[in-house]
């Protein structure tokens, strides 16, 4: 009996403390190593999270998990690789920031409560890596309109902090938000009141920045953070933006629509599209044979509308819209919004650079 007892003592001290260090990825699975084969047999199995508040992952009794353990957030998510062949390795899915942490794993021979004296088989700290995807765009955007800075961070859910910096040799601030809250020393006076976040609420912090100027061209990155500690160095952006403010017009020359059409208050007066050669269509019949663009084919950026033998009805509100491909969607935007008074003196020709009033011009990639 005496060589037994030595024997189990011996098995037992003989396979040592595993400590690692684990990374993953947001959303993937991941298992932290618990090797048992030199236990076996044993009776419980137990993983928990070390801590002033202990918390339980797992733990199988008898070979029967039990039912109170896990808590809700890890129910449907963690399970042992191999139980028979005393691989207890533990299988977490679909990581979450939250899961980021140390992860203790023990055997116990009976199936009574561990002692604290017990030390763990394995020993693991896992880091739930914030960076999924990094995006970088080149964006386009017309002198005093608005533009959208993209930036998607639903998969960085909880998030502490969201910052938009502009880089360089002086780093500067564009809008850091902490806890919900925007930090009132940011941004600079030439922000104020010109930038939001799109829906924060539902992971989407891209950036409006309005009544844009060309003093705004240049790179921006927005950054997400777990906690409200001031970021490193090393953390990357997840997306990086270059904005190139420009004249209407030069913007129209570098981003010709790949449709457009005049729309008067009450009716489409001509569509052209780019993609089919020298199409249109005159769609109210009352613009027939009076209409067309002062370039036609789009070349040099000038999509004024020319508009013959003006009529008393022809007054009222035209509006200059295209449509630009942008990450992968179609995009409407309204250029230009011209009110016109026919009257003897009035001119034919309407030029979406004398923009009467509209809604901001959204970016094209």
């Amino acid at each position: 009996l005496l060589f037994f007892n030595l024997f189990l003592f011996t098995a037992l001290c003989c396979v040592s403390p595993v400590d690692q260090n684990i990374s993953a990825v947001i959303g993937r699975d991941v298992t932290l190593p618990c090797k048992a084969e030199g236990y076996m047999p044993f009776k419980v199995v137990e993983w928990s999270r070390p801590g002033e508040n202990l918390e339980y992952v797992l733990i199988l009794r008898n070979k029967n998990l039990d039912p109170k353990i896990p808590k809700p957030g890890y129910k449907g998510r963690v399970e042992l690789k191999d139980l028979q062949n005393g691989d207890v390795s533990l299988v977490l899915k679909n990581v979450t920031s939250e899961d980021s942490g140390t992860y203790e794993c023990y055997v116990l021979k009976n199936t009574v409560r561990r002692k604290r004296a017990i030390k763990p088989i394995s020993t693991i700290t896992l880091n739930v890596l914030l960076l999924v995807n990094s995006s970088v765009h080149n964006i386009s955007a017309v002198i005093g309109r608005d533009v959208t800075l993209p930036c998607k961070a639903k998969g960085y859910m909880p998030f502490k902090v969201v910052e938009w910096s502009r880089p360089g040799e002086h780093l500067e601030y564009v809008l850091i938000l902490r806890n919900q809250n925007l930090d009132p020393k940011i941004p600079k006076p030439g922000y104020k009141g010109r930038v939001e976040l799109k829906d924060l609420q539902n992971g989407d912090v891209s950036l409006v920045l309005k009544n844009v100027t060309s003093e705004d061209s240049g790179t921006y990155e927005c950054y997400v953070l777990k906690n409200t500690v001031r970021r490193k160095r090393a953390i990357k952006p997840i997306s990086t933006i270059t904005l190139n403010v420009l004249p209407l017009g030069e913007y129209l020359d570098q981003n010709l629509p790949g449709s457009l059409w005049w729309k008067h208050l009450r009716s489409d007066v001509f569509t052209s599209h780019q993609y089919a050669q020298d199409s249109c269509g005159y769609l109210d019949p009352s613009f027939w044979d009076r209409v067309d663009l002062q370039d036609r084919l789009m070349e040099n950026g000038d999509v004024s509308l020319v508009l013959e033998d003006t009529r008393t009805y022809d007054s009222g509100t035209y509006q200059c819209r295209v449509v630009h491909r942008s990450f992968g969607e179609d995009e409407e935007s309204v250029v230009c919004t011209i009110q016109l008074d026919v009257s003897p003196s009035s001119p034919p020709l309407l030029p979406p650079g004398k923009s009467v009033s509209g809604p901001g011009l959204p970016a094209a990639s």
